[in-house]
């Protein structure tokens, strides 16, 4: 039996990887530039730092596309205009939706 992750874990998750990116890449950026011979951490960091914040960013922007998706559910038949699953009556012109 798997455990199902809850959407909690999911987001912390998120959090913790774009935290760990960004200080992993500003550190790296920091060894690079500041340092008179940058050494390969330092680069090695600022790629992982890098690949980390890039995957946080795209998991929250995928996050945010289906949470709008969930919520239309349908479109109303008179005026064909995108309505929510809480919805009884259309916005736009109160016809009643199913």
């Amino acid at each position: 039996m798997t455990k199902k992750r809850s959407k909690f874990d999911k987001i912390t998750w998120i959090i913790t990887e774009l935290v760990l990116g960004l200080v992993a890449l500003v550190y790296g950026l920091y060894g690079v530039i500041g340092a008179h011979d940058p050494q390969v951490l330092y680069i090695i960091l600022a790629s992982v730092g890098c690949v980390l914040t890039l995957f946080a960013v795209v998991q929250i922007v995928i996050t945010r596309r289906r949470k709008k998706q969930d919520k239309i559910i349908h479109h109303c038949p008179k005026c064909g205009k995108k309505v929510e699953k809480a919805d009884e009556f259309c916005r736009k012109c109160g016809e009643k939706v199913e």
